[in-house]
């Protein structure tokens, strides 16, 4: 556990386009095709910041709502301070957090002729919705406030008549392609599920038809609710569940060795776990193992808040969660 003083922190923001894409999208495992299907246009990788103080504060549930995500730099150069707070372009955030070196025999990480041997995990990206910056004392303090997948909730409706007849598929696939226009999300579409599910969702029809005018996520979160679904955006991609259901086991282990803090507590619809933050990867809708004193077995995460600062006291992760994993 000693590890987990060596901290690292990164932080990279810009437009998103091609040279900044290509840094962000294999973060979240996307093949080339998918990169290539994404990319905005061409557009300068604009800052990465990784040697100063970086405090963060995120918050991710499996609510069709935007995560959010707070991080503060300190000492930005104005240069990089003008840039976040004059931008008129819409710009994205990535906040990757690690401790220590990469693994041996890990080739070291290189982007843009920069060699690093540190290891970083993907936490948070999003939309910058705000940024200010204030001076105290001898410190610039630049605070970014951002949101996963923000304006694919706000921003996309769906205004459109569906006939008699119009499979829930199709229904649900105007709703995202709306949220994809407006957010820039990620989608890997109906094709990905499995075949009874893929069906099951091409078979199902409505009976008298539908217009709508309405957000699309309400709509699309409308659409799933009859077949047992749920959408949610996790750093700004689109993954749609079954109610209740966990996503294929990533080995997460909450136990006094591994990070544990304290003895979780009961809620009405499960239980609240505090940790050190030991793999910032996890999110809700993720199954993770407890094995505590008081409690133990397979839970479902519903909703994570990640709190650190790189010159602060141990990185926390508090979890709600269920028992449906």
């Amino acid at each position: 556990m000693g590890q987990l003083w060596r901290r690292n922190a990164r932080v990279a923001f810009g437009v998103a386009g091609d040279e900044f894409t290509n840094f962000i999208f294999p973060l979240i495992g996307l093949s080339e095709e998918q990169m290539q299907r994404l990319r905005g246009g061409p557009a300068p990788f604009d800052k990465v910041v990784t040697d100063l103080r970086i405090a963060f504060d995120i918050e991710k549930s499996n609510e069709p709502s935007a995560n959010t995500g707070k991080i503060i730099i300190y000492n930005l150069n104005e240069t990089s301070r003008g840039f976040l707070q004059n931008s008129t372009s819409e710009l994205t955030v990535v906040l990757e957090v690690g401790y220590g070196l990469r693994p041996p025999g890990e080739e070291p990480e290189r982007f843009f002729n920069i060699v690093d041997q540190r290891d970083y995990k993907l936490l948070f990206t999003g939309t910058i919705i705000r940024a200010t910056s204030v001076r105290k004392g001898p410190d610039w303090i630049t605070t970014i406030q951002a949101e996963d997948g923000g304006t694919a909730l706000t921003d996309a409706y769906l205004n459109k008549p569906f006939g008699p007849k119009t499979s829930y598929r199709a229904m649900a696939e105007e709703a995202i392609k709306k949220m994809v226009e407006a957010g820039n999300i990620i989608w890997n579409g109906f094709d990905s599920f499995k075949t009874a599910l893929r069906e099951e969702l091409s078979k199902k029809k409505t009976q008298h038809g539908e217009s709508v005018s309405e957000r699309a996520m309400g709509f699309l979160e409308r659409v799933l609710k009859k077949l047992g679904l749920e959408p949610s955006i996790q750093n700004n991609e689109l993954i749609i569940m079954g109610e209740g259901a966990s996503a294929p086991e990533k080995g997460f282990l909450f136990s006094p060795e591994t990070g544990l803090l304290g003895s979780p507590a009961f809620r009405e619809e499960g239980i609240e776990v505090e940790a050190l933050i030991v793999d910032p990867r996890i999110q809700p809708g993720d199954a993770f193992v407890l094995d505590s004193a008081l409690i133990d077995g397979t839970f479902r995460v519903q909703k994570a808040k990640f709190k650190g600062d790189t010159r602060g006291s141990a990185w926390r992760i508090n979890i709600e969660a269920d028992d449906n994993a």
